[in-house]
């Protein structure tokens, strides 16, 4: 694959989830990288700036959210409760889905959400 294809880094302790995902995105022209704790994926992010995060919430070495908002606070994106859709976090539903693209990189804020820009 070409550089010119997006690049996925996938952080996500389990390996046959790991390996489902990079078959399938391959299969759709994505570059994949690939971390299986919180730290390493940490460090192929600031050396890779992929296009796309998959993050796991509970890694092995801490957890997933914690590094979601760290990612969050140095790419510029949004939080997925300001995500168009996604609803505030409440104490009788401590978490609510809402889909969170998070681009470490490139064009801040407006490549973070589809149609945002």
């Amino acid at each position: 694959m070409t550089e010119n294809h997006p690049l996925v880094l996938i952080i996500e302790d389990e390996a046959p989830l790991r390996r489902y995902l990079r078959a399938t995105l391959q299969s759709f022209g994505y570059r994949v990288e690939e971390a299986a704790t919180g730290e390493d994926g940490r460090s192929l992010l600031l050396q890779l700036s992929p296009d796309v995060v998959l993050l796991d919430l509970g890694l092995p070495d801490g957890d997933g959210l914690e590094l979601a908002q760290e990612i969050r606070g140095w790419s510029g994106c949004r939080s997925s409760s300001s995500a168009p859709g996604a609803k505030r976090r409440t104490r009788s539903r401590p978490w609510t889905w809402a889909p969170t693209i998070t681009s470490p990189s490139r064009s801040g804020p407006a490549s973070c959400w589809p149609g945002s820009g």
